[in-house]
């Protein structure tokens, strides 16, 4: 299979000494203006333009080196954005790159000499924050202190697809049924001072684990 560069030498042939010496003065400029992550996804968004010389313009999105995304714009300038799937965690550098495009005839040639490139970073945190909403207790005192409620977790952070647990003091975690965004919901029984507890796990229970929530059992 042919690379990316490999097809647009294919195309330069026909028209290769007119394409050199245009593509040599072409000039081309980009932009980052914002940059977000959310969930898995990548947004971006950003301008482009290139000179009075030039058809359009090729964009190039690469992520940590690895192009995620290629688009031809026609016109002098214009606005970009993209969506892009990225759920690997820390740090990490958007690309933009932008090609003049120049029209010879029935051929469009991207100028991959001498484009632009703008980058920015974005910090993906993988570790999810579990929340532990208000509960509603009904205790009695005989036989024995005690109390029965309905208590409600929720999550944020991460990539968004959590496995929800509870607990009661540090007597390990029971997985919660519910949807993988949330909220779950789940009865307890306990005794007043016992700590009620809650976390999530991402990525569907094989990503890391939030910092537990709690609660004092029969307090709001």
């Amino acid at each position: 299979m042919k690379s990316l560069h490999a097809w647009i030498a294919l195309l330069l042939l026909p028209a290769a000494a007119g394409a050199e010496s245009l593509c040599a003065k072409a000039q081309a400029g980009v932009t980052i203006t914002n940059v977000s992550w959310a969930a898995g996804i990548l947004k971006a968004s950003g301008t482009w333009q290139v000179g009075e010389e030039s058809a359009g313009a090729m964009l190039e999105y690469r992520v940590q080196s690895d192009r995620q995304w290629a688009e031809s714009r026609m016109g002098k300038s214009g606005n970009w954005e993209v969506a892009l799937p990225w759920t690997f965690c820390d740090r990490s550098t958007l690309r933009v790159d932008v090609f003049p495009s120049l029209k010879l005839g029935d051929v469009l040639v991207h100028c991959t000499e001498n484009g632009k490139s703008t980058k920015q970073s974005f910090n993906v945190s993988c570790v999810p924050t579990a929340e532990l909403g208000a509960c509603q207790w009904e205790c009695a005192e005989e036989p024995a202190p005690r109390c029965s409620g309905t208590c409600t977790g929720m999550a944020k952070g991460g990539a968004g697809s959590y496995v929800a647990m509870q607990g009661i003091n540090g007597q390990g975690f029971q997985v919660v049924e519910g949807p993988p965004q949330g909220p779950w919901t789940w009865t307890v029984a306990c005794a007043p001072g016992d700590k009620v507890l809650f976390a999530v796990r991402d990525r569907g229970g094989t990503g890391p684990m939030s910092k537990t929530a709690e609660r004092p059992c029969g307090r709001e």
